[in-house]
């Protein structure tokens, strides 16, 4: 995305929220040049991009919550492992490449992640 800027402290708010808004730019980009894309598909991949990417840093804050158990079929998700040290940025950054990949297997086939 940015090669040339290096990866910041764990817990920068500021490089999270810049990694964010660069993947809702790709998610958008890759949804507006999907071909057969409906817009009742793109607002639900929308959404799943959304919670994946919530999901992914919600342990980083003791104030948040997660929302298994509160979001429709959001039963279960992977649990941490104790004592394990996580940069935020990394989880998220491979939690919305394995999600733009599935929902969009289709987009930049000679770019895919996984």
């Amino acid at each position: 995305l940015r090669a040339q800027t290096p990866l910041a402290p764990v817990n920068s708010l500021v490089s999270t929220a810049e990694m964010a808004t660069l993947w809702a730019d790709m998610s958008l980009d890759v949804i507006r040049r999907s071909p057969g894309n409906t817009p009742t598909y793109a607002s639900r991949s929308l959404a799943c991009l959304g919670i994946t990417m919530y999901e992914c840093v919600v342990h980083s804050n003791p104030a948040y919550r997660s929302l298994v158990g509160q979001v429709n079929g959001l039963r279960e998700l992977p649990r941490l492992e104790p004592g394990q040290a996580y940069n935020w940025l990394i989880v998220m950054n491979a939690g919305q490449a394995v999600m733009l990949d599935k929902l969009y297997p289709h987009a930049y086939r000679s770019t895919r992640c996984c």
